[in-house]
């Protein structure tokens, strides 16, 4: 085998162009690893705090690629499947899942943000439901976010049909009790 075969077979640690060395890479995460050690916390709960915060960057990220896909497109609603999952006010009986629940302890944004990044997520919020403070946390953090214009106005526009919803009901209760 020649040395430019051997050469192409054996990856670069670093890139030429890179200002950064081996070394100067190396004492970096050698200084991560050894903060990391120092803080007073079990490695369990530093591993579920990265984790989280990893869930929120993949999410900004793919609400970043829905954004840009939105901007193409006259018009934008969740797909049926995530509107259904919305819809769906009692998970009473159904086993702990994301889905769940979120809908017992988060509003229609964080529910949403949710739904449309499922994907790349989901799997990783379900481990985090060992940890129900940091899942809550998360959905603190969801309902932050800043979303597309046409996202926030679904919203808007979703909350404005379930009160008008839950008013019809009401009402409709109401008027029952007093024929009743």
């Amino acid at each position: 085998m020649s040395s430019q075969q051997e050469g192409t077979l054996t990856p670069s640690l670093a890139e030429e162009d890179d200002p950064t060395t081996l070394q100067e890479q190396m004492a970096f995460y050698d200084d991560v690893i050894a903060a990391i050690h120092r803080l007073p916390y079990p490695q369990e709960c530093i591993s579920k705090a990265a984790l989280q915060m990893k869930i929120e960057d993949l999410a900004r990220k793919e609400l970043k690629k829905i954004g840009d896909i939105i901007e193409q497109k006259a018009t934008w609603i969740p797909a049926y499947q995530h509107r259904d999952v919305l819809l769906r006010d009692s998970w009473t009986g159904v086993p702990d899942t994301p889905d769940a629940f979120f809908s017992r302890h988060a509003n229609t944004k964080a529910r949403l943000i949710l739904r449309l990044v499922a994907k790349p997520v989901l799997s990783l919020v379900k481990s985090l439901l060992s940890t129900p403070g940091l899942v809550l946390l998360l959905i603190s953090h969801f309902e932050e976010f800043d979303l597309h214009n046409r996202i926030e106005e679904f919203i808007v526009h979703w909350e404005k049909t379930k009160e008008f919803e839950a008013l019809g009901v009401a009402q409709r209760k109401e008027k029952k009790r007093l024929q009743g």
